[in-house]
């Protein structure tokens, strides 16, 4: 089997786990979050911290994009929604965004959405009047609870593919448990032990496939929660054995969140025949210790770097 042919199965065992919205579903929704965002931009533009926080969760992280797409130079920048408002409380009180925003890309799963916009307009200075250009490509993260599309996460400011390359961030004192949690997730795949995988997962665990390519629009999301990624690893295991090789090549934490991007050596092994299938891919992961301990919330695989 090829490695063509085996990407083209997980999707489609995949889609037999999980259908696709259908077109019309999905429109509907997409209305209802461009709605938020657009609620969001308008408490921005009023200075309204409250109104711009409102479609936020609880839960709420936002991320430092450092202006690229390459998931290397991203950091964590706020680990809490009042971490957030404070801070833009202080940039509202010193500037009015007279700012446009356009959806460039919206993709809906069940209740997970990935939206990503680009805002455009003026800065004004409150205190001298001075207008300055202003653009922002902004990565959303949306899902829906109680009936409500929420906000659960934002990479501000990605976008200019021409940056880097970027060499990441080691590993300090303060993420031993975030590299604790991807090396089981990693031992889990060479043991065979669907449990030990899983484990790792927060109860909101979501997987995308980037297709080592830079630009957001490649994105999609292959599993919206970890029971269906559960029952695709049951059944990839009963055919396949995995030897997993992960090296840690960037970790950002602040507070109970944390990202991180792995470089994954892996080779499958088909128990129906004797061929092997080595791959080398990059992931990038968001991880969160609200409930406690460590858990994976998102898994980007194949995502693009420049070397």
């Amino acid at each position: 089997m090829t490695m063509l042919k085996l990407i083209a199965t997980l999707i489609s065992l995949f889609m037999l786990e999980a259908p696709l919205p259908t077109a019309a579903s999905e429109a509907t929704e997409g209305v209802i979050i461009r709605q938020a965002l657009e609620k969001e931009r308008f408490g921005r533009r009023r200075g309204d911290v409250e109104l711009a926080l409102g479609i936020c969760s609880p839960n709420f992280v936002v991320y430092d994009g450092a202006g690229a797409e390459d998931m290397l130079a991203w950091t964590v920048k706020h680990s809490n929604p009042e971490a957030f408002a404070s801070s833009l409380a202080e940039e509202l009180a010193k500037a009015r965004y007279d700012v446009l925003r356009s959806v460039t890309f919206l993709k809906v799963i069940e209740n997970e959405a990935i939206v990503a916009v680009v805002d455009s307009g003026h800065v004004i200075a409150r205190d001298s009047g001075e207008r300055r250009p202003y653009r922002s490509a902004n990565l959303w993260r949306f899902r829906k609870q109680e009936e409500r599309w929420l906000a659960t996460s934002l990479v501000a400011d990605f976008g200019d593919s021409t940056l880097g390359p970027f060499t990441g961030l080691p590993a300090d004192e303060g993420a031993a448990g975030v590299v604790e949690t991807l090396r089981a997730e990693a031992e889990g795949w060479s043991d065979g032990d669907v449990g030990a995988i899983v484990s790792n997962l927060d109860e909101h665990f979501t997987a995308f496939d980037a297709y080592d390519k830079f630009g957001i629009a490649t994105w999609l999301i292959i599993f919206s929660n970890p029971q269906g990624y559960e029952s695709w690893l049951t059944r990839r295991f009963d055919l396949t054995d995995y030897e997993m090789n992960r090296e840690i090549v960037h970790v950002s934490v602040d507070g109970d969140e944390a990202l991180a991007v792995t470089a994954d050596d892996m080779v499958t092994s088909h128990r129906l025949g004797s061929a092997k299938h080595g791959e080398k891919r990059h992931v990038f992961w968001t991880l969160s210790k609200r409930s406690g301990d460590w858990k994976i919330v998102d898994m980007v695989l194949h995502t693009k770097h420049r070397n």
